[in-house]
């Protein structure tokens, strides 16, 4: 079945900041890629018939796996170089078929573009709900293999020739999916770029927020004091409820927080909400339109009044005039809901409670962020939406097992043709290779470049070390094909 796209107009992204929405605080949105519009004749949209089980040869069924194809660029006389983008946790968007730097490497090259949405995301739904019993078929194992299984068939689909090259590209976690396929696949695929791809699965990842601490420190060292101090403020006012000025009033939260137990989940959850916009902010520094910057600069603004004033106006800016929602139970609820009514972010959960971790405590041992949200926040979560079982034990040792499956950073050793493109201000290279030695990879590490910065082309002025990334990239996805 093949749909062609009528694009009227292009969407232009606006991603939201705010915490009080379940979506936000437990994925953020990729920036999709936009520019002027454009002839979207040569695109389409189509289903891939796939396998739900690629590891019970028994279980035979079957379901429609979603893709979008260009064939804009493609040079129908060689018909011997693919772009696959693959999808990661979320919807796929068409602009990305017409905007982003590898469009701009697919013209160079005559490459033919597909993109494939993850199972369980967006309108890639294998079975009809997200129930415990659906979610088992939910994996980047399962992932993977479905991307074998396109390619294997569209090499068919497109009578491709015998010596047809497939470079995969990625962002996020699907950019490591695109490293992992060319480690697991290397006779299918034969280059990779992995971009801000998460490849060490780490349950406590303390480390998110020592890179958010860098930025708001090189935006400015007195903003970073100012929000330790608003924090501080926030414990010494849960410490001493009855004081005349109250966290309630003063952050507008939906439901009185006063005389709360410190070590109460529901005080981890405000904590996670009071710290959910600086950690976004910082992501995707230089791509959304409230910016490190402006937060600190709010956070500066002495005449605003304490610390923790200052702490709650950046939580207006980001929320608008919505009370706080803090309360734990609501975001259980809604994780949950197994008809998807809260969009993809049960999935994406699952998937961090059953495979990868990497989730974003507060438990460094300087505590510039508080107390604020320990591992044990997460471990009760996932036991409260999945049922019982997710120990911390349990859990490290489901993250060890993917890190095993993958081979953690070591893949750098394991699997060549891969581009890693990783930037300073992104959280994310924490878990991702920014240095070796390996002549069999490219590593580049960009200062100041945020998540996935390098997949857009460019719509407003980058600095000369990214513009480098981009065409460094370019000239080894040309070195894999034979043109450099």
């Amino acid at each position: 079945m093949k749909t062609s796209l009528a694009v009227g107009s292009i969407l232009l992204f606006n991603l939201a900041l705010g915490s009080g929405d379940i979506t936000n605080l437990f994925k953020v949105k990729r920036p999709v890629p936009t520019g002027p519009p454009r002839n979207v004749s040569e695109i389409y949209m189509s289903y891939f018939s796939q396998k739900l089980d690629h590891f019970h040869d028994d279980d035979t069924t079957m379901w429609n796996q979603r893709y979008f194809v260009s064939t804009e660029n493609f040079d129908a006389t060689n018909r011997n170089v693919v772009f696959l983008m693959l999808g990661g946790e979320e919807e796929i968007d068409s602009n990305w078929m017409m905007y982003g730097q590898w469009v701009v490497s697919s013209r160079k090259y005559g490459a033919l573009l597909m993109y494939l949405e993850h199972r369980f995301y967006g309108q890639s739904q294998p079975l009809p709900d997200v129930s415990i019993e659906s979610l088992r078929y939910l994996s980047s194992e399962q992932a993977l293999g479905d991307a074998t299984e396109f390619i294997k068939s569209m090499n068919q689909v497109y009578n491709l020739a015998p010596d047809a090259k497939w470079i995969v590209f990625g962002g996020s976690y699907s950019g490591a999916l695109a490293a992992w396929l060319r480690l697991k696949q290397p006779d299918l695929v034969y280059g990779a770029v992995c971009s801000s791809g998460p490849l060490l699965a780490e349950l406590d990842f303390s480390d998110y927020h020592q890179v958010v601490i860098d930025d708001l420190t090189a935006s400015s060292e007195q903003c970073m004091t100012s929000l330790t101090t608003a924090l501080t403020q926030v414990e010494d006012l849960l410490a001493n409820p009855k004081q005349a000025e109250g966290l309630t009033s003063i952050f507008n939260l939906c439901s009185p927080i006063e005389g709360l137990e410190r070590n109460d989940i529901r005080v981890s959850n405000f904590f996670r909400t009071l710290l959910t916009p600086f950690s976004n902010a910082a992501q995707y520094s230089g791509q959304v339109k409230i910016s490190i910057d402006d937060l600190c600069g709010i956070m500066t603004y002495e005449a605003a009044g304490k610390e923790i004033q200052r702490l709650a106006n950046v939580k207006a800016l980001v929320d608008g005039m919505e009370c706080v929602n803090y309360d734990y139970m609501s975001y259980v609820y809604a994780l949950k809901d197994t008809v998807r009514k809260a969009g993809d972010v049960r999935q994406w959960f699952y998937q961090t409670c059953n495979e990868f971790g990497w989730f974003q405590t507060s438990s460094r041992a300087d505590l510039q962020f508080g107390l604020g949200v320990p591992i044990g926040y997460y471990t009760q979560l996932c036991s409260d939406v999945f049922g019982e079982g997710y120990t911390e034990d349990a859990m490290k040792a489901v993250v060890d097992q993917t890190n095993l499956d993958y081979g953690g950073l070591g893949i750098e050793n394991t699997a060549s043709n891969v581009v890693y493109i990783y930037g300073s201000a992104d959280p994310w290279h924490k878990v991702g290779i920014t240095e070796s030695d390996n002549p069999n990879i490219t590593v580049l590490y960009v200062e100041g470049m945020s998540h996935c910065q390098d997949m857009t082309e460019a719509t407003r002025p980058e600095t000369a070390q990214l513009t480098a990334a981009k065409k460094e990239t370019d000239r080894m996805i040309g070195v894999w094909l034979g043109y450099n």
